[in-house]
């Protein structure tokens, strides 16, 4: 179930109390916050990295400049913040174009800004049907030349600081050409319409703008509406599920097919209204409402940013505030939230960056909307392959493992079947068990999740002659059962203690923070993917845990974690450990007296001589201080001391036959 959480390392100084600012995604993965305020204006910029979770700010460039471009530089004197706005991003020209919105001095603006290089801000001369100055509108982007203007409210009082408010709900068309910007009205083609509005959403969804609440001077909304932008005409929408208080200053966010609704004013039967902190989800194709438990959430606010990030919807600022009161200063925020709405996207280049003898570091691409991440482990195995031609017998109560999703491992009970003949060959890796991919012999790539090969249940035979099991329907109802979770942990639990399946499956090495790690040993533990998520960690007590060794193989692929489950696993990596060489694992270990030297070697029946090099610059020579079998002996430091000439010198070993044959000699740097 999706729910909030704060980013996991904030550095929260950019952000700054304030409420009507707005957000846009721009490019390299970056979100733009710009205007608002609390008790006054800002007019910085701030650039958040998302994957990162980093940020720049910026000091809008307010100078007067000549530049070869349509408009000027905003002067120092016209420019003292903005908020009530709203802004798009134009992803050909790499600007933000910002439109009305309340000023500094209290003016409402029809200005047109361009925002370039983050920080460079440029009043715009436009031409055609200018809209009238306006505050709580909202600025649509349908494509990299056309922006859609729907609502607001304008301020009819020519008088300073008077407000006589006239709500709107006209729509023009801003044409954005590389010589002009042109504004054009539009006229709909329907009597029915949306009454006039102010502090509503709009969001474009399949060529069509999808309209949600707001206020009309007299009460708040919770009417949807679509604008068909081919024809423009107005359709009001009828919903089903629990429909959402009426609110205004609030966030709609478009994921997918569905519309997420966050938090606004909303009325308050012992007060004129209050702020929410409730989030909703209309889906856009059923146009069912879909309600979330609550649980770990921001506080309630209104007048906040909002943005979708690769299904993570950011939350940032807004005011709090139970009912206006002028004589109080406004409660704002400067947190960041962020709630998860989907699965993170599947890993990619995992790499091995370091391999030694009983361990090796991984290393991944970061998953952008990742909370944790999952690493798998398989050691390869010389399995015993039959190829077999005559009819094979499923036996009743046989065991069958099967993969119906790459993160999903199931475990059931087959019914009995009736006996299958096939001229492809079959695979018996163990008795009354099967573990196969579709049309494969290849034991390499058991249970090797790449978009290429899916497995299924069993598929051993042409298409048209498969093993009769419900393959698929099943797996669902597992999934949703209570009871089916604990009858499938005892099977994966059953199925870790036994050496020949253990080895098919992958097993788990940990769960991360990081992109990267490294792998020295991996738990006898079968992992449940289909309840696993970033707030439902299995519990490894009692877990075995197995040693990495040298000279094996090993298959590993890595997932990505979050509130929502986890995403399809990475394709897998194939590591080979170093072997070990005939005298490894030397060590000199110091005492009171004297030094103790210890190694391993892979020899067997041989004799070892340990000896150091004595060097000056008249003559070299060697002083052997140890034959014998034991791996391991004792070295005087009186001896060192009075025989070596520096503090460095070099310890050698050798391995030597029965026949004195020198087999191996290895050398270890040591100093004093």
């Amino acid at each position: 179930m999706p729910f909030f959480r704060a980013p996991f390392s904030p550095s929260l100084a950019f952000l700054t109390p304030n409420y009507g600012s707005k957000a846009v995604n721009i490019k390299d993965n970056n979100v733009l916050f710009f205007g608002g305020g609390c008790n006054k204006f800002r007019d910085s910029v701030v650039i958040y990295n998302v994957p990162k979770n980093s940020y720049q700010k910026f000091a809008l460039n307010k100078e007067q400049f000549n530049f070869d471009y349509t408009g000027s530089y905003v002067e120092e004197n016209q420019f003292s913040g903005l908020a009530a706005f709203d802004m798009a991003y134009i992803e050909r020209n790499d600007i933000v174009l910002i439109y009305g919105g309340i000023t500094g001095d209290y003016g409402f603006s029809d200005t047109l800004y361009v925002l370039e290089n983050y920080a460079e801000l440029k009043i715009i001369q436009t031409i055609g049907d200018i809209p009238s100055p306006r505050i709580g509108h909202t600025f649509t982007k349908i494509n990299d030349s056309e922006i859609l203007l729907f609502g607001g409210v304008e301020n009819t009082c020519t008088m300073r600081y008077e407000m006589i408010p006239k709500y709107l709900n006209d729509i023009y068309i801003l044409h954005i050409d590389e010589d002009y910007y042109r504004w054009e009205k539009i006229k709909e083609q329907n009597f029915e319409e949306p009454c006039p509005r102010e502090s509503h959403t709009s969001i474009l969804y399949k060529n069509q703008l999808i309209v949600y609440g707001g206020m009309n001077g007299k009460r708040r909304l919770n009417d949807i509406w679509m604008l068909d932008l081919d024809s423009f005409s107005w359709i009001k929408l009828t919903t089903t599920g629990t429909i959402p208080l009426a609110r205004s200053m609030h966030t709609a966010t478009l994921v997918d097919n569905e519309m997420y609704i966050f938090g606004g004013f909303v009325h308050e039967k012992s007060k004129s209204w209050k702020c929410t902190s409730s989030i909703q989800c209309l889906d856009l194709e059923s146009y069912k409402w879909k309600n979330f438990p609550t649980g770990n959430k921001p506080n309630p606010r209104a007048g906040h940013a909002a943005i979708e990030h690769f299904g993570r919807i950011h939350i940032w600022s807004g005011r709090d505030d139970n009912e206006f009161d002028e004589t109080l200063p406004i409660k704002c925020h400067n947190d960041l939230w962020y709630f998860e709405t989907k699965k993170p996207l599947k890993v990619t280049d995992v790499n091995v960056i370091k391999c030694d003898r009983k361990s090796f570091t991984l290393e991944w691409s970061a998953s952008t909307n990742a909370v944790l991440y999952v690493i798998e482990l398989k050691e390869f195995w010389e399995s015993k392959v039959e190829l077999k031609d005559e009819p094979m017998i499923v036996e009743q109560e046989e065991i069958v493992i099967i993969q119906d999703h790459p993160t999903n491992i199931v475990v059931e009970k087959a019914e009995k079947h009736e006996t299958v003949t096939s001229k492809k060959p079959k695979i018996i890796i163990h008795e009354n068990i099967l573990l196969t991919p579709p049309y494969t012999i290849d034991t390499d790539h058991l249970f090797n999740d790449s978009s290429s090969e899916r497995y299924e249940i069993v598929n051993l035979v042409p298409d048209n002659q498969t093993i009769n099991i419900d393959q698929m329907d099943g797996v669902s109802e597992l999934a949703e059962s209570e009871s089916t979770d604990s009858e499938l942990e005892t099977y994966l639990a059953s199925l870790s203690k036994d050496k020949n399946i253990r080895k098919n499956c992958w097993y788990l090495v940990g769960i991360f923070k990081n992109n990267f790690c490294k792998i020295k040993n991996y738990n006898s533990h079968i992992l449940n993917k289909l309840t696993l998520k970033a707030d439902c960690i299995p519990n490894l007590i009692g877990s075995k845990l197995v040693s990495i060794e040298p000279n094996r193989t090993y298959f590993v692929r890595v997932g990505a974690l979050n509130s929502i489950g986890l995403s399809d696993m990475s394709d897998p990596v194939t590591v080979k450990t170093k072997q070990d060489e005939p005298i490894y694992n030397l060590e000199l270990m110091s005492f009171n007296d004297y030094y103790t030297l210890k190694w391993n070697t892979t020899f067997a029946d041989v004799e070892f001589l340990v000896s150091f090099d004595i060097k000056t610059e008249q003559y070299s020579n060697s002083v052997t201080i140890y034959k014998g079998i034991d791996c391991q002996c004792d070295i005087s430091k009186k001896l060192l001391e009075n025989t070596i000439m520096s503090n460095e010198f070099t310890m050698s070993i050798c391995a030597i036959a029965p026949d004195g044959q020198i087999l191996h000699g290895t050398e270890l740097q040591c100093s004093l």
